[in-house]
C-alpha cells in the first residue's frame, strides 16, 4: 500500500493530484454504499424486533399492521 502511495506521489504534478482527488472520491463512494446497507439492514432486523415483540404481547395480525401504518413516515424504513 506504501509503494502504491509513493507511485502516485512520484508522478508529475497534475495528474498526481489528479490521481488521489479521483481515489479519495472512490473509497468514500465505497464507504458511503457499505454504511448505506448496514443502516437498512439494521433498520430492517429493528422492525422485524419489533413486530415480533408485539407477536409476544399476543397482539393479532391485524392490530400489528394498524400499528405499523400508523408509523410516521420519518420511521418506516427505507427498504
Amino acid at each position: 500500500m506504501a509503494d502504491i502511495f509513493q507511485r502516485i506521489v512520484e508522478m508529475p504534478t497534475p495528474f498526481n493530484w489528479l490521481t488521489l482527488v479521483v481515489l479519495i472520491i472512490t473509497v468514500g463512494s465505497i464507504v458511503k454504499g457499505i454504511a448505506k446497507y448496514v443502516r437498512q439492514y439494521a433498520c430492517h432486523r429493528n422492525e422485524l424486533e419489533f413486530k415480533r415483540e408485539m407477536l409476544e404481547r399476543g397482539m393479532s395480525a391485524g392490530e400489528i399492521e394498524q400499528v405499523i401504518n400508523a408509523r410516521g413516515p420519518s420511521q418506516k424504513s427505507d427498504a
